[in-house]
């Protein structure tokens, strides 16, 4: 059986022969990382910026392809890049050898169009030996492919390797002999690497290992084939039981080049510390250390990882994937065997940064980590890792995301000419997921403490509800009225400003200001789905809305009233305003359609039964107190309780209060239509 570093890679290796494809990608689309990879590390560290719900291997950004790249080198550029991927990558042996025929005739032929690109390279004997390589890979292709799954959900194809022998034969004969007659190292080196694969495939691990001596100097060549021949060697290693020289193998292909870093990862054995102790021991230089740690990192040890890397590779490119990764699991609180306590890597964070003050990712990596947490020292890293930034694009932007998110995070009221600096260039330029994401939870977290009521509302912000209307709501909590912030969010929305202002004059109303609400509306002649100020013991919305006699309600009229009656502030006039917050819900007979705001509708409207409660009236008393009770079966139909267990609801405030107002007629109405009401009398 392959080595899992050859089982994942059948798609990686072959990048020689078949079209690169995409890794998976979770259920939900793309993966998208916390961290641009060009701030953190190299672009070909992307796949390892752990992001919560992805595993580490996929990807935010397309492969890049190291094999084109040293092919076009080999032609010094003057094969077009197109034509030659088309060639190596997806056109069949009978093309190849026609184009072969074709270039070695005689007597000069019109070349089709097809093969312009290659009848213009000036040096045809170079050509032709790298499209008679081709040939023997493409020949050498069908054999390693052979137990490779018809799809992802299929089980590897079980190989009559015995039966495969004799072409492995004859295609290793033939192999070698076109090796040793080449003189090109590029060329020798690809041999060589077809070579071991044959071998590999066949089940001859010895022989494997006994070739990669052989080929050594041609092997050991810098670039993708040679990082690929460590992966094969690496798994040859495996079969023969050597594991810690396989993990060495499985590092170093890992560190040689960008294409082969998933499946070297994946190839990799460190089960146990002996295992490690063992690869350790093996590793010649700091480097080759520093990368086994760091493959153990990108296995869920980052901060183990990350102080063995600082002190073997301090000034490496491996540093950076390590806090990302750590960063990125603090943030997202990931949970299980792979968690990092956030609390201990700022500590470990603050340490470094007192040792190395002038590192840009231990500071921003400190910012992005202490916003999580509510810091209120984040945004001072952020400043000092900003003056320790390269002014390329994409580090910028991760600088002004991790700025905005240090802002919104920190306690006490927000410092506006800050804020206006550090998100002003994210609201003018394409908002994406990940600055969307955090600038929700570090509202949502402001809310939690300045109006309870929005926070649960927008934790989960409304269909079409964006960045921009979040800030311009925390601008109107702040003190309200056309603040700058206000202003350049309602500016830099996408979608028109009355939109805007609907959603949150409706944000408004569900915390019962409908007067500050009412303007937005005040044209607004759309009808509701019925009289929203009726309170029934039992919803009906199917029998409101066929009842007739009642007019028809428009949102302005609505608006209107319900302003009044928040001025007149009476009893009466609360138990009426509370109906109608209740029946804008998904619950009630005029629902505006805002999901993520009836828990706030519903609050309010509780708050406001509660006020009415101290009536003298018993008849108003009795309405609030239904009201009361209506708001209290919604949360209980919420409740984790309900969705789980099923379990009956638990009478609570109102149906107690109603109970004593038993000699109203309003109460005895509600003993006729309210089960819920009859069964909690029959429990007295």
């Amino acid at each position: 059986m392959p080595s899992s570093c050859l089982v994942r890679s059948l798609a990686a290796v072959t990048v020689l022969f078949a079209a690169p494809g995409w890794p998976c990608a979770g259920e939900d689309g793309e993966p998208v990382s916390y961290f641009d990879a060009a701030v953190l590390s190299r672009p070909g560290l992307q796949p390892f910026l752990y992001t919560p719900g992805a595993s580490f291997h996929e990807r935010a950004v397309p492969p890049g392809d190291e094999n084109l790249d040293e092919w076009a080198q080999f032609f010094e550029g003057k094969v077009d890049r197109a034509a030659w991927a088309q060639l190596l990558y997806r056109d069949g042996l009978e093309r190849l050898d026609a184009l072969i025929n074709r270039l070695s005739a005689k007597q000069p032929v019109a070349p089709p169009p097809a093969d312009a690109a290659f009848f213009a390279f000036p040096d045809r004997p170079r050509l032709l030996a790298a499209l008679m390589y081709v040939g023997f890979a493409k020949r050498v292709e069908p054999i390693a492919l052979a137990a490779r799954p018809a799809d992802a959900w299929s089980e590897p194809v079980v190989v009559d390797r015995a039966a495969q022998a004799p072409r492995i034969d004859r295609l290793s004969a033939a192999g070698a002999k076109q090796a040793a007659a080449e003189r090109d190292p590029f060329l020798r080196q690809r041999y060589a690497f077809q070579l071991l694969r044959l071998q590999f495939y066949r089940g001859d691990a010895p022989k494997v290992l006994a070739l990669a001596e052989t080929w050594r100097s041609e092997l050991s060549r810098p670039g993708v084939i040679g990082a690929r021949a460590l992966c094969t060697v690496g798994g040859a290693l495996r079969r023969s039981g050597d594991l810690a020289r396989a993990n060495l193998a499985f590092a170093r292909a890992w560190d040689a080049s960008d294409d082969v870093k998933e499946v070297a990862l994946v190839s990799l054995k460190l089960a146990s510390e002996k295992d490690l102790a063992a690869t350790l021991a093996l590793a010649q230089t700091p480097r080759e250390r520093a990368v086994v740690w760091t493959l153990l990192g990108a296995r869920g040890s980052e901060l183990r990882a990350l102080e063995q890397v600082r002190t073997l590779a301090p000034d490496s490119d491996l540093q950076g994937l390590l806090l990302a990764r750590a960063v990125v699991k603090a943030v997202g609180k990931v949970e299980g065997a792979g968690a990092v306590d956030g609390a201990r890597l700022v500590r470990w964070l603050r340490s470094e940064v007192a040792k190395q003050p002038r590192s840009f990712q231990l500071q921003l990596a400190l910012a992005h980590t202490g916003a999580a947490r509510a810091d209120a020292k984040a945004f001072a890293a952020a400043s000092a890792a900003a003056a320790l930034a390269p002014a390329d694009a994409a580090t910028q932007r991760q600088l002004r995301v991790t700025s905005a998110y240090a802002l919104l995070s920190a306690p006490g009221p927000l410092d506006e000419a800050l804020l206006l600096r550090h998100v002003a260039p994210l609201l003018t330029a394409p908002v994406g997921s990940d600055f969307d994401a955090f600038v929700r939870e570090a509202l949502s977290r402001r809310w939690a403490t300045q109006a309870p009521v929005l926070s649960a509302a927008f934790l989960g912000a409304p269909k079409g509800f964006d960045l921009r209307s979040l800030l311009a709501l925390e601008a109107f909590l702040a003190g309200g009225g056309k603040t700058p912030v206000e202003q350049l969010a309602v500016q830099g929305w996408t979608a028109p400003p009355q939109r805007l202002a609907r959603h949150i004059a409706l944000a408004r109303l569900a915390g019962a200001d409908a007067v500050g609400a009412q303007a937005a509306f005040a044209s607004d002649a759309s009808p509701l789905g019925a009289d929203p100020f009726w309170l029934h013991a039992r919803d009906c919305l199917e029998c409101d809305q066929a009842d007739t006699a009642r007019p028809t309600v428009t949102r302005a009229q609505a608006l209107t009233r319900m302003a009044a009656l928040q001025r007149a502030g009476s009893p009466e006039a609360l138990v009426e305003l509370g109906t109608a917050l209740y029946n804008f819900t998904e619950w009630g007979n005029a629902c505006v359609g805002e999901h993520e705001l009836n828990q706030a509708f519903f609050q309010s409207a509780a708050a406001l039964a509660r006020r009415a409660l101290q009536a003298k009236d018993r008849e108003v008393r009795a309405r609030a107190a239904l009201l009361l009770a209506k708001t209290e079966l919604q949360a209980f139909y919420q409740s984790p309780a309900y969705v789980s267990d099923r379990v009956d609801f638990q009478a609570g405030e109102g149906f107690r209060a109603l109970a004593g107002l038993e000699d109203t007629r309003f109460a005895r109405e509600v003993l006729a239509e309210c089960g819920y009401y009859r069964t909690f009398r029959g429990k007295r």
